[in-house]
């Protein structure tokens, strides 16, 4: 059980737990919650995490409003398929090269730092578009959530690989994450995306290079 600070602010009304004011989680739930659901509008939820407020509070929030939250966060971020990809100049400048169908692991470089703390410079090379007819985006973003996510992979026969955000603070049960891929949310044994007979293993990405390959270590693991 991780050890945790209490501190009284001095000549103020408020506590604050490992540096974080339970005035500004209040003010936060007042804008944002009612009785563990997100009900605030989802440019300003997208704000309080954008400016890492969410990741802050994560763990002082409850298990309701983590869930309602990470709901809101993963449907409206990009919640499809990413069609295609490509490797092209770096800094962003575009694709030179030929677009081809992207996999489910591009699904994950282009969405992980966009969910969890990881950056990387390596991204401004690599490029993606929901089809063909789409725009071009470089993976390299300014945007991130630093929320808890972790990358899903499941193996040996099916070899697929998802995201997943913890909303319970342990790792003993596949459900103290929600899992998610495409336009899937909670994805739980038994779906197409995570079939019975794998073993679900859970990744801590810490780098992810050549727009594709990724360096982790395994958290833990599930018989699904």
């Amino acid at each position: 059980m991780p050890e945790i600070t209490f501190t009284t602010v001095p000549d103020a009304d408020d506590v604050e737990i490992d540096d974080v004011s339970m005035n500004d989680i209040a003010a936060f739930r007042s804008e944002c919650l009612t009785d563990g659901t997100v009900t605030c509008d989802w440019g300003t939820l997208r704000a309080r995490l954008e400016n890492h407020d969410v990741s802050r509070f994560w763990w002082l929030l409850t298990e309701l409003e983590r869930r309602s939250i990470a709901e809101m966060a993963i449907k409206n971020t990009l919640f499809f398929h990413i069609g295609y990809k490509c490797t092209g100049r770096p800094a962003c400048e575009g694709c030179d090269g030929e677009w081809s169908e992207a996999t489910c692991l591009y699904d994950t470089v282009v969405k992980y730092p966009i969910f969890s703390e990881y950056r990387s410079d390596d991204s401004d090379m690599c490029y993606w578009k929901k089809t063909l007819d789409d725009v071009e985006h470089c993976v390299k973003t300014n945007v991130s959530y630093g929320l808890p996510c972790n990358v899903v992979f499941c193996s040996p026969v099916f070899g697929h690989v998802l995201l997943a955000i913890q909303v319970v603070n342990n790792i003993e049960s596949l459900d103290n994450w929600i899992v998610f891929q495409y336009g899937s949310f909670d994805i739980k044994p038994g779906h197409w995306q995570m079939p019975t007979g794998q073993v679900a293993e859970i990744w801590d990405v810490y780098n992810i290079s050549n727009c594709g390959h990724l360096d982790y270590n395994i958290v833990t693991e599930f018989n699904v």
